[in-house]
């Protein structure tokens, strides 16, 4: 890894600003110039006459008028538009879009860019409006008033106080953009404040957000294609799984892509949404669903050409030929329709055999370069072995990346290497678009956000210039060398645990799960608070000081997400919760729950992202679990479970009709388990012993039973990806070795055996029934004893638990009996069962 060096630079310079000034706009806070806009002026060039007057207000204090007339400008005007422009001989429909000419002719400045007046300029739907005369204004207040917008609001803006400005009265500068896609898909709409609206939107056209080509082909087959609509009729359409076609998955069920029928009906469902956005010429995606679960059938197999270092077929031929099955079905009704598909997943590599048919744009999918891109080795391989080798097929090549993969909890992940490489390997590649989704909130991310929107309009080459003088207006000169040790160690730390973790090729992204809290972050603090500190001792200036207090306070909760990480394991996996331990995670988990408020206030951070990422790590963060915990060690109640001994005779089969089953006790499986919070959809479970062997009756309530789809039927199979209930048994209660049975809605068994961390083989010699009705499906269950190696004796307390997999509605509720806090394998949190 290349280390970043800093130099003081004036990018105003490197663009090609002559140092030769002589036409003063204002001078000692005042202003003679005006802005001149023409009469029927455009939307883009409205907002852009707007972003003019008011930086150039807030930075000199002179407040330029605002005209509207299609006269001849006189002397001292900032003519904005393409119209008024021609008589100068800038003709902005010969421009490239969203390009922009600044010069200054005749007394007068002209900012004149390609626009569409199409939607609000601020707006960024698929039809989102051209904005070249926005973005020529940007560029001037950038060049002429340093005006820099690092992040969204007022806390990212750099707008340093002048008496006055001027420019060049020879000056002429065309802003072309590099790629001609440029989409950051950063936050959520539906939940910001129509005030966080205005400030990300204007952070991205201020920094060249947008686009004058469509691309979509995120994934389809899950809205367009859902089992749930097509399965009971058609089980052929989709994929055939462990020899099974498949009811359910998580991300969406894959179709079989080489039958016909499921093709003809995946075109007749498209063919409407191409007709009712005709006039915006989109294009339509025909994407699989994301994750694995591919199918296997002989067709789709026959077409796979080599294989992964992991022995999975590799897809890309089969898509190709999909593909143009997909575009001769669409195509011979709109000729011109363009399809989308990204390069992703099992099929990322280039096709060995297939040629693409035209009509189909590829976007190549490689999340995580947050950390592949530290790795040179890694972007030479990349660029050489899927960028180029895609290009050379299908000419036009757009590319997507997570940055952060699936999650990176808000850790501090300032990574201007992998800024840099990426843009480099793109520029060699000549790919025309880049689509970032970035998560991530910008206390964690500091600076790379807004240099990747730089790194879409300017060539790789001037990426020293840009961050240099971003670093020096964002932190202050005399704080760089502070933070850049500051980004360099987060660098070092995330190149160090880069080759450790795994990686899962069905979703192009690393399991940063728990690696970046456990391997990460450890003695981050204590290495480079000192610097921050220091940093932030070095600058006077308030909204560097405020930007380099966020880097303190992404800092500060790395470390509380650290040890609250380790004390969770001794709590909540170890069973370790002495009431020191309980009291002090109780104030770590409000403190980080406090610092995840804060930024979902910005509006920077979606709602509920860290409980989504607490579920990747399998380990709840917050305080509800370590709160009860604490009020069971005081005496609170912890489950347990008296079994009795029944007699007569019983019959295996999922009714649990028999006079046995009358009086045994009931325990309820009805709270989620990660958080101990009420589930709405609730599960019974009876245990008694009898006759050598135990006994466990199980009714599942289900709303919707018609979409219980479970599929594996071969004993030991993945049953745990279907619905299911899950038995567990730790006989001795050492909370260490303990035994799993699993049952799905159709009666199938997978058994297991866990000392520890290793899995062992267990013959249980279980035998299940399942029934079902309208609203619920019953389970019942024998185990013999000597599968357990033991009979229980009379007050013999063995750990218990039971857990349910609910699929049904659509995610995976996990749903128990004792709540573990986070995996269902966790010993020391099972419930205890006593034999009396």
């Amino acid at each position: 890894m290349r280390k970043l060096t800093f130099i003081m630079t004036v990018l105003a310079v490197v663009q090609g600003i002559s140092p030769l000034w002589s036409a003063e706009i204002v001078r000692d806070h005042r202003s003679d110039w005006k802005i001149q806009l023409e009469p029927m002026a455009s939307r883009p060039a409205q907002a852009a006459a707007s972003e003019l007057q008011d930086v150039i207000f807030r930075a000199t204090g002179a407040k330029l008028p605002v005209v509207k007339s299609d006269a001849v400008p006189a002397e001292k005007t900032i003519v904005v538009g393409g119209k008024l422009a021609l008589a100068v001989g800038i003709d902005v429909e010969k421009l490239p879009p969203e390009s922009f000419r600044i010069l200054a002719r005749g007394g007068n400045i002209y900012v004149a860019g390609r626009d569409t007046d199409n939607a609000d300029p601020y707006s960024f739907s698929r039809d989102t409006a051209q904005t070249g005369t926005l973005f020529g204004a940007a560029d001037f207040l950038e060049k002429f008033l340093d005006a820099r917008w690092f992040f969204p609001g007022e806390t990212g803006e750099y707008l340093p106080k002048r008496s006055g400005f001027s420019v060049p009265d020879d000056y002429d500068f065309t802003g072309i953009p590099k790629m001609e896609y440029r989409r950051m898909h950063k936050t959520d709409w539906d939940t910001m404040t129509p005030h966080q609206k205005q400030n990300i939107s204007r952070w991205y056209r201020r920094n060249r957000w947008g686009r004058s080509a469509d691309y979509e082909g995120s994934h389809s087959w899950l809205w367009n294609m859902p089992a749930k609509k097509y399965f009971r009729d058609h089980p052929d359409w989709f994929a055939l799984v462990h020899g099974k076609r498949a009811g359910y998955a998580v991300a969406g069920v894959q179709l079989c892509t080489t039958n016909s029928k499921a093709l003809d009906e995946f075109a007749r469902v498209l063919l409407p949404q191409i007709e009712k956005n005709r006039k915006h010429n989109y294009m339509i995606s025909i994407g699989p669903n994301d994750g694995g679960g591919f199918c296997m059938c002989p067709k789709c197999r026959a077409l796979d050409v080599g294989k992964l270092p992991d022995g999975h077929p590799i897809l890309s031929d089969r898509m190709v030929v999909y593909a143009n099955e997909m575009a001769k079905r669409i195509n011979a009704v709109y000729p011109d329709q363009t399809i989308g598909l990204y390069a992703y997943s099992y099929y990322s590599d280039p096709p060995a055999k297939q040629v693409l048919d035209p009509h189909v744009k590829i976007m190549h999918v490689q999340n995580d370069f947050g950390i592949f891109g530290l790795d040179e080795a890694f972007c030479a391989a990349y660029r050489d072995k899927k960028l180029k080798p895609w290009k050379a097929k299908v000419g036009k090549l757009y590319h997507y990346d997570y940055t952060e993969g699936t999650g990176n909890y808000g850790i501090p992940a300032s990574h201007p290497t992998a800024c840099r490489n990426r843009a480099q390997v793109l520029d060699a590649a000549q790919v025309s678009g880049f689509a970032m989704n970035f998560r991530e909130d910008f206390y964690a991310t500091a600076l790379n956000n807004y240099l990747e929107l730089k790194l879409c309009w300017y060539p790789a080459s001037e990426f020293d210039a840009i961050y240099n003088d971003a670093m020096e207006k964002c932190y202050g000169a005399r704080a760089v060398p502070y933070v850049q040790k500051y980004f360099d160690e987060q660098e070092r730390r995330a190149l160090g645990i880069y080759r450790s973790l795994l990686f899962d090729v069905s979703i192009g992204a690393f399991q940063r799960m728990p690696s970046v809290i456990s391997a990460g972050l450890p003695g981050l603090r204590d290495a480079c608070m000192p610097d921050l500190q220091k940093a932030l001792s070095l600058t006077g200036d308030s909204g560097q000081r405020a930007r380099i207090q966020m880097l303190i306070e992404n800092l500060e909760n790395a470390e509380v997400v650290c040890q609250l990480y380790v004390l969770g394991r001794k709590i909540l996996n170890e069973g370790k919760a002495t009431t020191e331990n309980l009291r002090k995670a109780i104030a770590l988990a409000r403190t980080h729950r406090a610092y995840v408020k804060k930024l979902e206030s910005t509006g920077w951070l979606r709602p509920g992202e860290m409980d989504r990422q607490n579920q990747k790590l399998h380990l709840n963060m917050d305080e509800e679990p370590y709160r009860r915990l604490l009020n069971e060690s005081m005496g609170g109640v912890r489950k347990t479970f008296a079994l009795r001994l029944a007699s007569g005779a019983v019959t295996l089969d999922g009714k649990g009709a028999e006079a046995f089953w009358k009086d045994a006790p009931t325990v309820e499986v009805a709270v989620h388990c990660a958080s101990g919070d009420p589930a709405p959809v609730k599960a019974s479970v009876k245990v008694a012993a009898s006759d050598g062997a135990l006994y466990l009756l199980t009714e599942m309530q289900e709303p919707q039973m018609d979409q219980l789809r479970d599929a594996v039927s071969k004993r030991n199979g993945p049953v745990w990806d279907e619905n299911c209930i899950e038995f567990f048994f730790d006989p001795q209660n050492g909370q260490r070795e303990f035994r799993q049975l699993l049952v799905n809605s159709i009666g199938t068994i997978a058994e297991v055996r866990r000392d520890g961390q290793k899995e062992l083989p267990w013959a249980s010699k279980a035998e299940a029934a399942v029934t079902r009705s309208a609203d619920r499906w019953t389970v019942e269950v024998r185990i013999p004893f000597a599968a357990f190696g033991r009979t229980p004796k009379m007050g013999e307390i063995w750990g218990f638990n039971v857990c349910r997999d609910r699929i049904a509605a659509g995610s995976n509720e996990r749903l128990s009996w004792s709540p573990t806090f986070g995996k269902f394998d966790v010993p020391g949190r099972f419930g205890k069962l006593i034999f009396r």
